[in-house]
């Protein structure tokens, strides 16, 4: 059998479909090619939003950008008009934007969900836009959600600590809403295994063991809680040198830090070690360590930049540890 190339919803360059294998008068197509529900209009210019469903924060005024392209007039200039189902689109006059890039041109809605819209309510948009110079035009329909800006998870740094009896660890609390923007908490600090202040910082008891630092915000009674071991590094001596007897990867200090901080890691055994830093996204931000090291015990440092030596905005970050038999990882929070 001969395979079917799918060409459907195609301007063929007459109204009546394509020639050849097609009864019209338009392109010639072979056989093996589906050119079913041909268009009958010539399709040039495009119209789409940056994302076929956006969330937006109830109470804010928040921008959606529209892409064009004329595929027949690169450097068209086109009229666009939006329409909601919703009384929140604020940009509801008719709009110009020139596609003097070559990749088209950017224009751009403004929103409005007022306070107390119930979260998970939807508008539908739809965007008609023409060109002013060959009359062509195209559509576009996306949906607007409204979220919540309402705390609903807190983050606790450093996510975990190892101390020494009667050490000292500064632990701080950051709210979030379901689309990870930050909130301010009321925090109410609480622990077992030593004490805590209402400013965060916690002081080990003499009691070794693992423990928890808990935080509670005082208004919505949401909580988080981390841990913290309490007790002496295990090591061993090997002639003059320090050698570690178990993978680990230490807490950074300070945390929260501006502008550097240290991380300190062990390995027990010869291998390939690596440290990356990542953003809350995944995305790979930079490499502190790309080496082989004996075992043993290390600390390594970040300034708060990428590998191209930039500044990185403020806000958690993790720092991941890899070699050949074991990997770890643990989240920092840069202040900006």
């Amino acid at each position: 059998s001969v395979a079917s190339v799918n060409a459907r919803n195609n301007w063929w360059g007459a109204a009546n479909g394509p020639s050849g294998s097609g009864s019209g008068s338009g392109d010639r197509v072979s056989s093996g090619v589906d050119f079913g529900n041909w268009r009958n209009t010539k399709v040039s210019l495009f119209v789409y939003p940056e994302n076929d469903t956006t969330v937006l924060y109830t109470g804010l005024l928040s921008p959606v950008a529209l892409f064009f392209q004329n595929w027949s007039t690169p450097n068209d200039n086109v009229k666009f008009r939006a329409t909601s189902d919703k009384p929140w689109l604020y940009t509801t006059e008719e709009k110009t934007v020139d596609l003097d890039q070559e990749w088209g041109g950017r224009g751009q809605l403004l929103f409005g969900v007022p306070d107390g819209t119930p979260a998970g309510s939807v508008a539908h948009i739809e965007v008609n836009a023409t060109s002013t110079v060959d009359g062509s035009s195209d559509k576009a329909r996306f949906v607007v959600i409204a979220g919540s800006m309402a705390l609903s998870a807190i983050s606790i740094a450093p996510d975990s600590a190892t101390i020494a009896p009667g050490d000292t660890v500064q632990f701080s609390a950051q709210g979030y809403n379901p689309f990870s923007r930050s909130v301010d908490i009321q925090p109410r600090w609480m622990c077992t295994g030593g004490s805590i202040d209402q400013s965060g910082q916690f002081i080990a008891g003499n009691e070794t063991g693992l423990f928890q630092v808990m935080v509670i915000d005082i208004e919505s009674g949401i909580t988080a809680q981390t841990e913290v071991r309490i007790g002496w590094p295990t090591r061993v001596e090997a002639g003059s040198e320090t050698i570690a007897t178990r993978f680990q990867l230490f807490q950074n200090y300070p945390n929260p830090f501006n502008p550097v901080t240290q991380i300190p890691y062990s390995i027990p055994e010869r291998s390939h070690v690596t440290i990356r830093v990542y953003n809350m996204l995944g995305r790979h931000v930079c490499t502190l360590v790309d080496q082989v090291q004996p075992a043993g015990q290390y600390m390594t440092s970040w300034k708060g930049v990428d590998d191209n030596n930039r500044a990185v905005s403020g806000g958690i970050y993790i720092y991941h540890l890899m070699t050949n038999l074991k990997q770890q990882s643990r989240k920092m929070l840069l202040l900006k």
